[in-house]
């Protein structure tokens, strides 16, 4: 007896292309936050602007990935599947400096806003669309902001 995709309950369905973005996402932030929470904990506490970056970005990053677990539910999908990115967490920790923990974390995020444009470019449901917009706005923020820090002499002109 042959099956069907119609007799596959939506938890053994394969995911839909927006439920694999929507978790590659999420396994992005999840690395992401985990890697500003490492930073957050093995830096100089004098380093004031970047432990309020810090602060900052683990803030936003939280209500992120909760905003992507809660539509991942939505679609069928439990956040548990979004797996931590190992890599990209280990190649964060080899940052040893202010300097060249707040490059990685521009190319992080200079990354995930190409990215949501790219998405978005592919004509996602209205609720994606509307996450990727308001994420792409806080890349965006995050872009400028990192730059900043990383040469406040560039903000005086």
């Amino acid at each position: 007896m042959e099956s069907s995709l119609a007799d596959v309950s939506p938890s053994e369905a394969p995911p839909t292309v927006w439920q694999k973005s929507l978790l590659n996402n999420l396994s992005h932030k999840r690395s992401v936050l985990a890697l500003c929470q490492y930073y957050q904990r093995h830096s100089a506490i004098d380093e004031v602007a970047f432990m309020a970056l810090m602060d900052e970005l683990i803030a936003a990053y939280q209500e992120e990935v909760a905003d992507l677990s809660h539509l991942l539910r939505l679609y069928d999908v439990p956040p548990s599947e979004a797996e931590m990115q190992r890599h990209l967490v280990r190649d964060g920790r080899a940052r040893r400096t202010t300097q060249t923990r707040l490059e990685m974390l521009l190319g992080l995020v200079k990354a995930n806003a190409h990215w949501y444009r790219r998405e978005l470019g592919r004509q996602p449901p209205p609720d994606i669309a509307a996450l990727w917009t308001s994420l792409l706005a806080a890349e965006q923020s995050r872009v400028e902001h990192i730059s900043i820090l990383m040469d406040p002499e560039s903000a005086l002109t």
